[in-house]
């Protein structure tokens, strides 16, 4: 399993910032304890992710990463693909096929229009902006035979609207950031699920999807202790990353 660590470790989104593009869509206490316990974290998705982007790199080339400061600050982004010949801004997402079947998720949405404000301070301009979605689990059984919602081919390139007041929301998230992040794990702003939409109303999030959770007093003490059986499932799907 220590291969398996070295890998997942070995794709770093390089500089030190304070926020990034991808993690600043993220609720506050998340955010925090990803910045305090980054070395530590580590999922299949973040393993599909590295393996896609080492591919991307070895045909495109590494792509550069865009800094600016807000409010003392530093937030940074690299976007996956930037072609400066038709001014595309592409970020490729490694998914369930299931993933967009009502639309774009929002924090995708923020993160791109986020890389098209970090370019357009470096001077480069964004005509459009696409999610390409890479379908890990994509079925011809379920094309056939579910909804028309589903996707067309393992492949999709989805367009991303434009955020007009995106700079309104980095300086949000940057005061947020700036109050909090000298704070107590335990005096942080609780996260609002956004999955308890489902027939167990089961705080999904925050059981399943959230990377930090192992970190949050919250979850140890007011989650793990409503939701023992459920908890006790992912646990035993992830124990293969804490060998």
């Amino acid at each position: 399993m220590n291969i398996i660590k070295k890998f997942i470790n070995s794709y770093k989104y390089e500089g030190n910032s304070d926020l990034s593009a991808s993690s600043i869509t993220e609720e506050i206490r998340i955010i925090i304890l990803q910045n305090r316990y980054k070395p530590f974290i580590m999922s299949s998705s973040i393993l599909l992710g590295n393996a896609f982007h080492f591919a991307m790199e070895s045909i495109t080339g590494k792509q550069n990463r865009y800094n600016i400061q807000i409010n003392g600050i530093s937030i940074s982004g690299q976007p996956d693909y930037y072609d400066r010949e038709n001014k595309i801004l592409y970020d490729f997402k490694v998914v369930p096929s299931k993933s967009f079947l009502e639309g774009l998720k929002e924090n995708y949405i923020y993160q791109l229009n986020i890389y098209k404000y970090l370019l357009y301070i470096h001077g480069l301009d964004v005509k459009k902006m696409y999610i390409v979605a890479v379908y890990k689990d994509f079925s011809y059984y379920d094309l056939l035979l579910t909804n028309k919602n589903y996707p067309n081919s393992e492949l999709e390139f989805i367009e991303c609207r434009e955020i007009k007041d995106i700079l309104d929301y980095i300086r949000q998230k940057a005061i947020l950031y700036k109050m909090y992040k000298d704070m107590s794990e335990e005096d942080l702003p609780i996260c609002k699920d956004k999955y308890e939409n489902n027939s167990k109303k089961l705080p999904l999030k925050c059981i399943a999807y959230c990377s930090v959770n192992n970190y949050c007093s919250y979850y140890k003490n007011e989650v793990m202790n409503k939701y023992e059986d459920e908890i006790e499932k992912t646990i035993k799907a992830k124990e293969v990353f804490m060998v």
